[in-house]
């Protein structure tokens, strides 16, 4: 009996010996004697010790494929940073700047394939910019910025509101065109944008017969069952604005998320990132 036990880890998988319940005792007047919990499970190749085995490296293996996802991510866009400020020293009338204010954030979702009523929420955006002049009329621009975006859905026939408001770690790149306009330029960009997810909250307000309760909590970041949000976000963006002679920058503009954050999302329910964007900035020319 001991050699047809050995010899089955050889020819089932783990799932065809969970499914013909082969680590499980046959009554539970004798579960001490049978199964799993017979003397014959100490043996190295017991069908149970195999499974369990098999099991946590394929949970290990999950975890691992997700870590390196998410710190992969955050190299390339560490990559991207260094990569853009060493070259923009081999442009001319290099501009560099500051950037900031505020969001209006509006969510796209979808749950289990019904449209969500979503609201607006507000935020702000903070950070860093360069200007890389191909011609006169052409240049790529890069940020970093700190954004705060998220927004309000309700659920259960409005008896639910939940809001998030998340921070993001973003590095919008734009192509922008410019046209001489008065004293300074006229310009139009579109790019894309990719972003990582630093944290946030979620305020879950709930309608009882006495009142609302309402309670909020850090949300949780990962890619898997019992997270709230995935780690990236990555969409378009759009902009268009004036450039003052004297260096100051007025603009507005449009991102908007193509990314899934909801973990486990699939067609008939995720959510997207949206917001549209009123900032000043800053540039100091470079000869």
């Amino acid at each position: 009996d001991g050699q047809r036990r050995t010899g089955a880890v050889g020819q089932d998988s783990p799932e065809t010996l969970l499914g013909k319940n082969a680590c499980q005792p046959s009554d539970k007047t004798n579960s001490h004697s049978q199964g799993c919990f017979s003397p014959e499970t100490r043996h190295e190749n017991h069908p149970c010790k195999v499974t369990r085995r098999k099991a946590v490296r394929k949970n290990g293996l999950r975890l691992n494929i997700a870590g390196n996802k998410i710190f992969t991510m955050k190299k390339l866009i560490l990559t991207a940073v260094l990569a853009i400020f060493f070259a923009s020293f081999a442009f001319a009338q290099l501009g560099v700047g500051f950037k900031g204010g505020v969001n209006f954030n509006q969510a796209n979702a979808r749950i289990l394939g019904q449209k969500i009523e979503t609201a607006s929420t507000t935020g702000f955006h903070i950070g860093a910019l360069l200007d890389l002049p191909l011609n006169d009329h052409i240049s790529i621009r890069p940020e970093l910025l700190f954004v705060q975006k998220g927004g309000e859905g309700r659920f259960l026939g409005n008896n639910i509101l939940l809001t998030d408001r998340l921070s993001y770690l973003e590095l919008p790149l734009s192509v922008v065109g410019k046209m001489e306009a008065g004293s300074g330029k006229v310009f139009l960009g579109a790019g894309g944008y990719a972003a990582a997810l630093l944290g946030g909250k979620r305020t879950t307000t709930t309608n009882i017969f006495i009142g609302t309760a309402t309670q909020t909590e850090n949300i949780k970041v990962g890619n898997n069952d019992g997270d709230s949000h995935r780690p990236l976000d990555y969409g378009l963006n759009f902009t268009a604005g004036y450039e003052f002679g004297f260096g100051l920058m007025v603009s507005g503009s449009y991102s908007l998320g193509l990314a899934n954050i909801l973990p486990e999302g699939d067609d008939n329910n995720f959510i997207r990132n949206g917001y549209i964007g009123l900032s000043a900035a800053y540039l100091l020319r470079l000869d």
